[in-house]
């Protein structure tokens, strides 16, 4: 458990272990000082220099689908993985990668990525996972998972199987969200529980953020799954 700064192609990281890592208190401290702690707080660093237009934010994709908000994400959330299963995607026998499916035209209908929130009316089975439900709200808000490039649409006769790994999409932090609820909420959750200061500047290379925003990136491995079926023949 813990906070590692490393530095990639000019710009600063904050790297997490685990999903407890991040918290209130750490994003708050992100904004306010470019780093998770505060000057109060053992492991501030007083040599940082922040760079408030690129204030990034790093943690496994497995510590958030294994403790986190993904932890109830199951295969079978995705459309494309229950067509598959069901036989409805008419393949020769054999494995393919989400890429060849496509350029093959069969999954005009279906992405691999689903999109939730965490504000208690999810469509899809979010959780706030190892930190409370406030925390994992006011921190994520609206989330988005995909079957990585690492999964296999298998078929041999009447056998069907999915084999890869789920993993986190990108977020950002910044009391903006296209959820209808989280429009309503952010205003007024940014004036009780935001920052007392907010240093984040918007990125020049983003013109679209209005007062500037963390980025929160995912990396390795996601959660392994496999799922099987046999579906008789029509």
């Amino acid at each position: 458990m813990g906070w590692t700064l490393i530095e990639e192609a000019g710009k600063k990281i904050w790297q997490a272990s685990e999903y407890i890592d991040l918290q209130y208190d750490e994003i708050t401290n992100l904004a306010e000082h470019g780093q998770p702690r505060n000057p109060y707080q053992d492991g501030f660093d007083q040599d940082f220099m922040p760079d408030y237009q690129n204030v990034i934010v790093r943690m496994p994709h497995q510590a958030v689908m294994c403790d986190g908000h993904g932890k109830n994400i199951r295969p079978t959330d995705f459309p494309i993985v229950n067509e598959f299963l069901n036989g409805e995607i008419d393949i020769q026998d054999g494995s393919y990668s989400f890429a060849r499916l496509k350029k093959l035209g069969k999954t005009l209908r279906f992405r691999r990525t689903i999109h939730g929130n965490l504000y208690a009316m999810s469509s899809i089975p979010t959780i706030p996972g190892a930190i409370s439900a406030g925390d994992a709200a006011y921190i994520y808000g609206s989330v988005g998972y995909a079957l990585m490039g690492s999964t296999r649409y298998e078929k041999k006769g009447n056998f069907y199987a999915v084999k890869g790994e789920i993993g986190v999409l990108h977020d950002n932090w910044d009391f903006q969200s296209g959820n209808p609820i989280a429009k309503i909420v952010n205003p007024l959750v940014a004036t009780i529980f935001g920052p007392d200061y907010y240093n984040l500047e918007p990125n020049p290379s983003k013109p679209s953020d209005v007062m500037g925003r963390i980025e929160i990136e995912y990396f390795g491995p996601g959660k392994p799954f496999l799922v099987q079926s046999f579906v008789p023949s029509r």
